[in-house]
């Protein structure tokens, strides 16, 4: 099985969407990590599933109609997520 390593600007975002989310529904939130949770076990078996990225080397897997995840094949048997971003984001930068 493909291992799954976040990177620290990942998780950054992931907290801060979260913790913005939660403040006005808790449950959205809470749904939205539930979301982000299955598609990255997803990952693990399909580690192609998303789509090529904008960026060298990455790819992009769309959660919903407003936050993707970006992330790399850095090995055949490692992934390595570098951010969650909102679908209103500048991306590249």
């Amino acid at each position: 099985m493909v291992k799954i390593e976040w990177n620290q600007k990942a998780k950054d975002d992931l907290i801060g969407i979260i913790d913005y989310i939660s403040d006005d529904n808790p449950a959205a939130a809470q749904n939205l990590k539930n979301d982000i949770d299955k598609l990255v076990m997803l990952l693990q078996q399909f580690p192609q599933m998303g789509r090529l990225g904008r960026v060298d080397s990455t790819r992009e897997l769309v959660v919903n109609d407003h936050f993707v995840l970006i992330y790399s094949l850095v090995s055949p048997s490692n992934i390595a997520i570098l951010r969650v971003l909102s679908s209103y984001q500048s991306w590249p930068n």
